[in-house]
């Protein structure tokens, strides 16, 4: 809400219950132009320059473990901020997250980087009678094979320093957190031992410790900069460690309030002001109009991430869910109903049910299926349902005679089907009209700007032919589009790049005729 206000956001850390949230934050700080840090204040004092310093010139050699720990012993009290569920409690988010940025900000230099993302995250430790994390212990690795031990604890005090081991030495900084606050106002010593020889290093300065981060977001702001200018956190540091601390607690099995569906919360502000009201448009034999723009509900693993997006979307007028049987296993669907139920927004919102994915395309699958995502989603009724592939191998009138039958039990509103050429479609809608039954009267194919040159996976149509086209207007058949966004085809290129080749847009719809469209589009 203060970035959406125009206020810059020098923010404590951790800066988010999670990294959706962080995220939420990043986004909003890009999108308004205003400066947004997470206040790691060990990260600005000149003991971590100095550090990088030696890392970079090859003071011990390469870098191949790192060791990084910070513990207290506090007095458990339930209702304290360390001990408390409904405070975001726990020994990772409120002092694991230094270790894990410590380890990330060293693998990273490194290897020449601002900081690196761990490959894999392993975690062990107890948790406390109010359920928050009392002390965990992590491994890291990374790409470069680099590994890591982290270790955080409220209940236990541990050496709070970190160790680099290098192939030709060691480096030690036995105050790396909070460097100065009982020896001075910000004095620390590095301690480098290569070649068989120790020497200390003093770093002195006569400011205070929080003074070098007071300073490093003042002039970052005044350059009008909207993140920080390393070894501060920049915005995608602050998401990385955030993405890294979700996966040690999720070693820990600790769940925050932030993921449970009760007590999960709104976000205030995460859209711009302003913002269009997604249009709609009736659709005959649904009590709602359809939003214009429909959000898939594929890829969010807890309410945590998906609360964040969901809830922006019916904010900006969304109002209709896609969602889909093979989705996450099944867990997608469960998330989706579990945010259903949470907002209890059942009744104000579409929910398009896919099911029947290739193996299992039957009549007996669609059926069986649609009860067990009824059941996760929370819901007595679809009032979408798409089959989500064909099966040419069974006679269409075998398909349309049970979704006409899960239609007269209650089950399911209109249906259609996803992934089905035109002319399988149009027979399946001459059965029904022989034969006196609801047609299939919703097609789902995949539209967008650029043409799919090559199927995503094997078994996808595309509507983007004119023949397909032609048939849909002649008929007056209602189309959701999938892919509409082409993959991201269409992104700016400095993130087309980002994207994975073997995900990414080029590998389906790569092609002169979409390269030139893509220009007309951005001039």
């Amino acid at each position: 809400m203060a970035m959406r206000n125009g206020k810059a956001v020098l923010c404590e850390k951790p800066a988010g219950m999670n990294a959706a949230e962080v995220v939420t934050m990043t986004e909003v700080a890009a999108q308004e132009g205003v400066f947004f840090m997470e206040a790691f204040m060990y990260r600005c004092h000149p003991q971590i320059a100095r550090l990088l310093e030696l890392i970079r010139a090859g003071e011990i050699g390469e870098i191949r473990h790192i060791k990084a720990a910070l513990g207290f012993a506090a007095a458990r009290n339930p209702a304290s901020r360390l001990f408390d569920p409904a405070l975001g409690g726990g020994g990772i988010l409120d002092v694991g997250c230094y270790p894990v940025s410590a380890a990330r900000l060293i693998a990273g230099a490194a290897i020449g980087r601002d900081f690196d993302n761990p490959t894999a995250v392993k975690g062990i430790g107890a948790t406390g009678p109010t359920g928050v994390d009392e002390v965990a212990f992590g491994l890291l690795s990374f790409q470069s094979g680099i590994t890591a031990e982290i270790a955080a604890s409220v209940v236990i005090t541990m050496e709070s320093a970190i160790l680099v081991e290098g192939s030709a030495g060691t480096i030690k900084l036995a105050d790396p957190w909070v460097p100065g606050r009982n020896a001075g106002p910000s004095d620390s010593a590095i301690e480098i031992t290569a070649a068989g020889t120790t020497r200390v290093e003093q770093v002195r300065s006569p400011h205070h410790l929080f003074a070098f981060e007071a300073e490093l977001a003042s002039r970052n702001i005044a350059e009008g900069k909207v993140q920080a200018d390393a070894p501060a956190l920049s915005h995608a540091d602050s998401i990385g460690n955030a993405e890294t601390l979700d996966r040690w607690r999720q070693e820990l099995g600790y769940v925050t309030f932030a993921e449970v569906p009760k007590t999960n919360r709104r976000l205030p502000g995460s859209l711009p002001k302003g913002l269009p009201v997604i249009p709609k448009s009736p659709v005959e034999g649904l009590a709602l109009p359809v939003s214009r723009l429909i959000i898939g509900a594929d890829n969010k693993n807890d309410i945590g991430s998906g609360a964040i997006v969901w809830d922006a979307f019916m904010a900006a007028g969304g109002n209709s869910f896609d969602t889909g049987f093979v989705y996450g296993g099944g867990h997608h669907e469960v998330v989706l109903g579990q945010w259903i139920a949470a907002r209890g927004v059942a009744k104000d919102i579409n929910v398009i049910v896919k099911g029947g994915h290739t193996p299992y395309c039957s009549p007996h699958a669609v059926a069986a299926q649609l009860d067990i995502s009824l059941a996760r989603l929370g819901l007595g009724q679809a009032p979408v349902y798409i089959m989500h592939r064909d099966n040419p191998d069974v006679p269409v009138g075998e398909f349309v005679d049970v979704l006409n039958q899960l239609h007269l039990a209650g089950k399911i509103g209109i249906f259609g089907g996803s992934n089905w050429s035109p002319a399988r479609f149009a027979e399946g809608r001459a059965y029904a009209q022989k034969h006196h039954l609801k047609p299939m009267s919703m097609l789902n194919n995949n539209l967008s700007l650029a043409v799919m040159e090559k199927p995503v996976w094997a078994g996808c149509v595309t509507s983007n032919t004119p023949a397909a086209l032609h048939y849909l207007r002649d008929n007056n058949v209602t189309h959701i589009s999938w892919s509409s966004q082409a993959r991201g085809y269409f992104l700016p290129e400095a993130l087309r790049n980002r994207l994975p080749a073997d995900i990414g847009p080029e590998m389906c719809y790569g092609s002169p005729a979409n390269e030139e469209r893509r220009r007309r589009a951005e001039a």
